[in-house]
């Protein structure tokens, strides 16, 4: 494949990874705003954050961390869905 076409192919498919994190977020980030409304800061459970998780889809920010490994980058996870408040794991 022309260098050309390769680099195209390339953005094209990190536009839509992009894209589809992009999307997982927004699942993710409606689900625990929903949870946030309906019960309040002070009463979401560990049920409502792996609810919030699982609407992420199995799509997972991710970003290359070089604090992780001395001499690499190394992708890691990256997901701030809602600050968790203390005793959130009551139900």
């Amino acid at each position: 494949m022309p260098p050309k076409r390769a680099n195209k192919k390339l953005n094209d498919e990190r536009t839509a990874q992009r894209n589809a994190v992009r999307a997982a977020l927004a699942a993710g980030e409606a689900t625990a705003a929903a949870a946030l409304k309906a019960k309040g800061k002070d009463r979401v459970t560990s049920d409502d954050v792996l609810a919030s998780l699982r609407a992420l889809g199995g799509v997972w920010p991710t970003q290359c961390r070089p604090n992780v490994a001395p001499d690499v980058k190394t992708p890691g996870t990256c997901a701030s869905l809602f600050a968790l408040p203390v005793g959130c794991s009551r139900h």
